[in-house]
């Protein structure tokens, strides 16, 4: 029995890949690409259920029991979606920011340019904030702008609605509720604050309300509680690259984790980062190397969204992919366990 255990526990061992945390794949791409559609955009976790923006053309599709036996259908139909945006977008071309808000599928879509909320369990879709209403609300302070620009930064709110970076206005937008947009920071407060009126990557906001995102200096703000002007820095681009070791950092896709850490893609470095809010700086450190995303399952370090599954960090893989999670020390238990057996039969 002694010798059997000491086999399992070397062969969890090999079953780890041979760097940091390991990853395992979560769902493939027959599961997630249900339906025909290409181009895994977009993905976000609710329990033990998945949802996924594909692009080409556009649909929705849900993978459920992520634990057990998958399976898989197609939530919103190419169709469905050319009929809910008034055929001004064919394809789903949705980044960052996607999550729950309710029995809401949640996000912001760059073709055409507006909020979007799907029911998860019907499918019935509808804009929580559409083009005109964002446009309206912008050009009450820059009336000479024509059309409105949804980019990578968004995220849902604590409070359920959305909060999302607006490229013409160069402003920070928040929804209060059905068709209603509110400014969070202005161009000129930006400005002001942080340096610069552009943001960069992905944003999100935590349980206590602060909002994080990326900006064009490479480095990392957020607005403390999620309200008003108490805007700090949070990483400056040295410190980033004092862990690093690159020169330029930029950001990927940020995730405000229940375990109280905060994730982000380094684009410069092809990592996963994260620190402790509470001393971002000197708790700073590489989570996923780009070393350790090539070494394993997905075979590149071209992650895309980040997500949260069963306590552990999840990210998907732009293109004909599916989603992938750091597994829990059991799963490679069972890994372990499954080889066991398959030597024994042989």
């Amino acid at each position: 029995m002694k010798k059997m255990m000491a086999l399992v526990t070397m062969l969890a061992l090999m079953a780890t890949p041979a760097f940091g945390v390991g990853y395992v794949e979560l769902s493939d791409w027959n599961t997630v690409g249900v339906g025909g559609a290409g181009n895994h955009q977009a993905f976000t976790i609710d329990g033990q259920y998945s949802y996924h923006c594909l692009n080409t053309p556009g649909q929705i599709t849900k993978v459920s029991n992520l634990d057990g036996v998958q399976t898989s259908s197609v939530l919103v139909n190419n169709s469905q979606w050319t009929a809910a945006n008034g055929g001004t977008s064919s394809n789903i071309t949705a980044y960052y920011g996607i999550g729950m808000s309710g029995d809401y599928v949640q996000f912001t879509e760059s073709g055409s340019d507006a909020v979007w909320r799907v029911d998860k369990n019907t499918g019935s879709i509808h804009a929580l904030a559409s083009t005109a209403q964002i446009l309206s609300h912008i050009q009450i302070a820059q009336p000479s702008l024509t059309s409105v620009q949804l980019l990578t930064a968004s995220t849902v709110s604590v409070g359920g609605d959305h909060v999302f970076y607006e490229g013409k206005s160069d402003s920070i937008l928040q929804t209060a509720g059905e068709g209603t947009v509110t400014t969070l920071l202005s161009d000129i407060q930006l400005t002001a604050l942080t340096g610069t009126d552009n943001v960069s990557g992905g944003m999100d906001q935590a349980a206590n309300g602060d909002l994080y995102w990326g900006n064009t200096s490479d480095t990392m703000w957020k607005l403390v509680g999620g309200t008003g002007t108490n805007v700090v820095q949070v990483l400056s681009a040295s410190d980033i690259t004092a862990v690093t070791q690159g020169s330029n950092p930029s950001f990927g896709d940020i995730l405000t984790a229940p375990d109280g850490f905060v994730y982000f893609g380094e684009s410069e470095a092809d990592c996963i980062m994260r620190f402790d809010p509470a001393s971002p700086a000197a708790s700073l450190e590489v989570y996923v190397s780009s070393e350790e995303l090539i070494a394993g399952p997905m075979g590149s370090n071209a992650f895309r969204t980040l997500g949260w599954y069963d306590g552990n960090l999840a990210w998907h893989r732009f293109n004909e992919y599916g989603t992938y999670v750091v597994p829990e020390p059991a799963s490679l238990a069972l890994l372990a366990l499954g080889g066991l057996l398959a030597m024994r039969r042989r």
